[in-house]
């Protein structure tokens, strides 16, 4: 569906690599809720489109990689990662940044860079940045 052949998938209790093949498996129902200590998703390189609504029930993530895809929006539900720390969105085609954003007060990390944002970004950063105790560090 996504276009993946194959994810590398960090499991935190584990320490050890699974490989999903070839479907969105990771964000069904069923399946989340087994990976919910998930912490680390790379997912750079894989030509994805869009990610699922479902992406924001993996609530332990910290780290999230998407450089390099074809993105030209986040879900929603992205807002609901409350854990995450660092989140890597270099060279996809994003113009805008969901205003859920502005929940991820975990995050530490911020790569934008080479996305053709327009100007909308900044008032959702800075909402974020008010919203934040410690520094956010932005890459645009």
């Amino acid at each position: 569906m996504f276009g993946i052949n194959i994810w590398n998938v960090f499991h935190r209790t584990t320490r050890r690599i699974s490989f999903l093949k070839k479907s969105d498996q990771l964000f069904r129902e069923q399946s989340y809720k087994r990976r919910i200590s998930l912490q680390i998703l790379p997912l750079d390189n894989n030509n994805l489109m869009a990610l699922p609504e479902s992406i924001g029930n993996l609530s332990s993530l910290k780290d999230l990689y998407l450089r390099k895809n074809q993105l030209t929006a986040l879900p929603e539900s992205i807002g609901n990662l409350s854990s995450l720390k660092d989140l890597y969105l270099r060279k996809n085609q994003l113009t805008a940044l969901p205003d859920s954003m502005a929940n991820l007060t975990s995050l530490k990390d911020l790569w934008i860079e080479d996305t053709p944002l327009d100007s909308q970004p900044k008032a959702v950063l800075k909402q974020l940045k008010k919203k934040r105790r410690s520094n956010l560090y932005i890459w645009y």
